[in-house]
């Protein structure tokens, strides 16, 4: 924790430029009536410069910090209402300046007032909309819209590039009011430059059928819209880099945009071999499809492209239009590639126990595996007329993946050496897949009156290929497997909503959905010479899962206050498999609240049943005996599981001190649980079986709080998550009862000269445990954590330099010693030529300590696993800008007509 304390110090003791003063007021109507979120502006009477803004509270009270005293103008600005400037009169002999209770008129259109041209409002409210301007903010040259993101009040971003945004997370992040390559909102983040933007409104979007129906469902989304300047929605603008380095890297860049009024058509094209993830693993999850099929070969994952595990070499290209053809009409498609070559060398320990004996093992892995992978999404917005809509998205995709893998694992107690395996894995996969969906929507004359419907259809295939050989102890297995599997799945439903009054709705719904999987695998023995069919281990498998459901519910909304669900539904779930066939009947009662308190203050609660259908590898009779360590069989008996949950949240954001805090709990117990039977046995390897148990309680606690300290200009931040688990499970043929915990904190502080320099700092600090009623020798606990630093300063003009302190702690264990590593980065650039060019020096890991490491537990053991990943490296690079250019520097910031 030193290093924590002593982050905070040098952060403090580096302040030099304190508020030296605050003005404070409120902000009324005609009628007293107090007006949040207003926005207030102080402004350089000289220049109409911005020197300080904020928004009032719920109570109409604002709050600005003034460094020097001067010349200033106040500016209140609120939807609706007519602006006032007011020059700010005062003597400055006191600290805190109170200023008179100002009164704002509505906009009357039939009144001939004076003109006002605000271009300068850094923040404002826009109904129900925050909206931020883009040039109150500065960035360095040639920023990505991230960087602009993380100086906003209220917003933060994570070095991962996730976005919270008053305390909840951001889902979608979008263009003009577009979706920009799909769901991922880090392609717009991370590929759009922060100079092309505008604004950034940060809003809770409506789900797509409340923004239909006008019935507020609170299925509501976090969602950030970037609207472009007007230059850059007229042509064509971008950026291309180009870097090498030492130790053979490389990386290059390429981000392409043509906007118009009607059209969006964005090309953006990667290479690079320093780990640099382009486009996000949810990106990736769309290639593979749902094939059913094993997703790990000897513990490694087949295609090598989550994390940053082994070393790289990745290309990565995307195409996305957006075109409107008209008012009723909507187009978006895009195309992705990805194709990567991953170097792994993985090494694990681990500590194994079975009923009265604990072992340990250590495994070495060397592998090698390449992707080619290609998807096409499509999405159309068709308004026949002002009552009904069609919605259609399709998305078709085609992988080939190829992994060959050497293993060696040694089985020891503390005298002996118990048992040796090695095995070889060469595996070639192909699959493809497609997924469809229809949506109709249609209101009625008569107001909240509405029918939806909607049909989903997805077909998946993949096709794999392994040779495979095994050596345990003196035994040898030398095998190909040939592995087939289809998955087919067609689903509809119908919901018709009739008002009973002006705040009252029921719906009725009707849902139907068959999933239809057929795998198949052939398995050949290498005799002599000549590989042979084995008969006993090869087969195929057939799993059919049929729900019909009907559901109905009762719903109150009123606008802008509350609304409230609830409402029941039962099914009847048929399990079918070419062994045998079953029914379940179910009834899921569910409920909800979103009551919004005064200001922004928002409370939600939420009760729901589900089941989890057993997975088709749970199901699957046809052994995977692949790993030599362990034996996967399915089991065709499993019931499906049926869970009630409970989630229930506080939200609070205050402009005033643009604070927030967020609170929640999650709950849930479930029946037949299914979990994997381990057994070891007596050569210590293990065979592994899905059953299912009758206890299983889970619970987590979370909560953020994020305010800042005014007079030092420090932001802060404090998370704590809690997760307890208790629920039975096998240690081989015994049923024992385990209680899981993790604890989770993090402190995150910063200190921002919009100008000069930036400053931040944060630790994470992860408790572990997990208790055994059968044995406590089997207990486990251990501990993970981690502190930053990093900073920018501007040099001189154009140049910047900016630095990353890292240290991740590793406690010790029953299992493996205690490990520190030291992470240092920096990186140097130099703009000129208007900024069109960037010259950039990159320093990366300069210790050269980055080795990964990571430790967990599971049932039967506690691992610690290592493995390698892109160390010390230093890279030159160019990047040229091209298209629209920086506004002139001499545009003045507010003007009055």
């Amino acid at each position: 924790m030193k290093h924590l304390f002593l982050s905070l110090l040098l952060l403090i003791s580096s302040i030099f430029s304190f508020a030296q003063f605050q003005i404070s007021g409120i902000i009324e109507d005609v009628n007293q009536k107090e007006l949040s979120f207003a926005s207030v502006v102080l402004l350089n009477k000289i220049d109409s410069s911005v020197v300080s803004f904020g928004l009032s509270n719920a109570k109409g009270k604002y709050l600005l910090d003034v460094k020097d005293s001067g010349n200033y103008i106040m500016q209140y600005t609120y939807l609706g209402f007519q602006p006032k400037l007011i020059p700010l009169k005062t003597n400055w002999n006191q600290k805190q300046i109170n200023l008179a209770t100002v009164n704002l008129k509505e906009t009357d259109i039939k009144l001939k007032t004076v003109k006002i041209e605000a271009e300068r409002i850094p923040l404002k409210m826009k109904g129900d909309t925050l909206v931020y301007d883009a040039k109150a903010f500065k960035t360095e040259a040639g920023a990505d819209v991230e960087s602009l993101i993380s100086k906003l009040p209220g917003i933060e971003v994570d070095k991962d590039g996730n976005i919270t945004a008053q305390g909840k997370k951001v889902d979608k992040v979008l263009v003009n009011g577009k979706e920009f390559f799909g769901s991922d909102l880090k392609m717009a983040t991370k590929n759009l430059d922060a100079e092309a933007v505008k604004t950034i409104e940060v809003l809770d979007k409506k789900s797509k059928t409340a923004e239909f129906t006008g019935i507020d469902d609170g299925n509501d989304t976090k969602t950030i819209n970037l609207t472009l300047k007007e230059e850059y929605n007229k042509g064509q603008f971008g950026k291309i880099y180009a870097g090498l380095g030492t130790e053979d890297t490389y990386k290059g860049k390429l981000n392409y945009n043509v906007f118009n009024k009607k059209s969006q058509v964005s090309l953006i094209a990667n290479t690079n071999n320093i780990n640099e993830q382009n486009f996000t693993f949810s990106e990736y999850a769309d290639f593979t499809g749902s094939s059913g099929r094993r997703q790990t070969i000897n513990g490694n994952a087949i295609y090598g492209l989550g994390g940053d595990q082994g070393i790289k070499d990745n290309i990565s290209s995307g195409l996305n239009i957006n075109h409107d053809f008209n008012k009723k009409l909507e187009v978006t498609a895009n195309y992705l590639y990805i194709a990567s070559d991953v170097l792994v060398e993985n090494e694990t320990f681990s500590s194994n126990f079975s009923k009265d004996k604990v072992f340990n093992t250590q495994e070495k892995t060397n592998s090698t595996s390449s992707a080619d992978q290609h998807a096409v999404n499509a999405k159309m917005e068709w308004k026949i007329d002002s009552l009904t809509e069609i919605e259609y998205q399709g998305n078709f995709s085609l992988a080939a993946n190829v992994l060959n893998s050497q293993s060696a694992s040694i089985f020891f107690d503390e005298v002996y050496l118990l048992n040796r395996t090695n095995s070889s894995t060469n595996s070639d996969e192909e699959n493809w897949g497609t997924s469809q969906e229809i949506n109709l929507r249609r209101k009625f004359k008569k107001t909240g009156r509405s029918l939806l419907g909607t049909y989903n259809f997805s077909h998946n295939k993949a096709n794999n290929f392994d040779k495979i050989i095994n050596t345990k102890s003196r035994n040898e297995l030398n095998q190909i497997q040939d592995f087939e599997s289809l998955n087919q799945k067609n689903s509809a439903s119908m919901v018709y909503t009739e008002p009973l009054s002006e705040k009252w709705f029921a719906s009725l719904s009707y849902s139907y959905s068959d999933e239809f999987d057929t795998p198949s695998r052939k398995f050949y023995d290498k005799e002599f010479e000549y590989f042979t069919l084995n008969h006993n281990l090869t087969g195929t498998f057939n799993r059919d899962i049929i729900e019909n459901k009907t559901s109905l519910s009762l719903k109150k909304s009123v606008s802008k206050k509350y609304n409230f669900n609830f409402g029941v539904s039962a099914a009847q779930v048929q399990v079918n498999t070419n062994l045998k066939n079953r029914d379940f009947q179910y009834y899921y009662p569910f409920a909800s609240l979103h009551y919004r308190l005064k200001g922004s203050q928002s409370i939600r609660f939420s009760y729901t049943t589900s089941t989890v259908v057993p997975s088709l590898s749970q199901l699957l009779t046809i052994p995977d005996n692949s790993n030599p360590n362990s034996f996967y069989s399915g089991n065709p008996d499993l019931n499906p599981e049926y869970k009630h949950s409970i989630n229930l949240n506080y939200f609070h954001f205050d402009p005033l001190s643009k604070s927030s805090m967020w609170l929640g709990l999650s709950a849930s117990t479930s029946k037949d649980k299914v979990v994997n039977q381990t057994i070891i046995n007596r050569d210590f390897t293990r065979t592994i079986k899905p059953q299912n148990t009758d206890f299983y309680q889970a619970m987590n606690t979370y909560g953020s709080i994020n305010r800042k300290i005014k007079k030092l200009k420090i932001d802060y931040g404090f998370r704590v998550n809690s997760t307890y688990s208790n629920y039975d499970v096998y240690l081989n043929q015994n049923l024992s009862r385990v209680k899981s915990q993790t604890y989770t904190f993090s402190l995150t502080t910063g200190r921002t000269n919009n100008e000069k320099w930036d400053l931040n700092a944060g630790v994470d600090y992860t408790i572990n445990k997990q208790d055994y009623e059968l044995n406590d020798d089997f207990d486990q606990k251990f501990n993970n954590f981690s502190w930053y630093a990093n900073g920018e300063i501007q040099l001189k003009k154009n140049l910047r330099l900016t630095s990353e302190y890292r240290i991740k702690r590793y406690n010790n264990t029953s299992f493996a010693g205690q490990r520190t590593f030291h992470f240092i980065d920096a990186s140097l650039k130099q703009s000129f030529k208007d900024e069109k060019w960037t010259i950039s020096i990159i320093a990366n890991d300069i210790l050269n300590q980055n080795r990964g490491i990571n430790r967990s537990g599971d049932i039967n053991s506690l691992r610690s696993e290592e493995y390698n990943t892109r160390a010390r490296y230093f890279m030159l690079g160019i990047e040229r800008k091209f298209g629209k250019q920086k506004e002139s520097k001499n545009r003045r910031h507010f003007i009055i007509r």
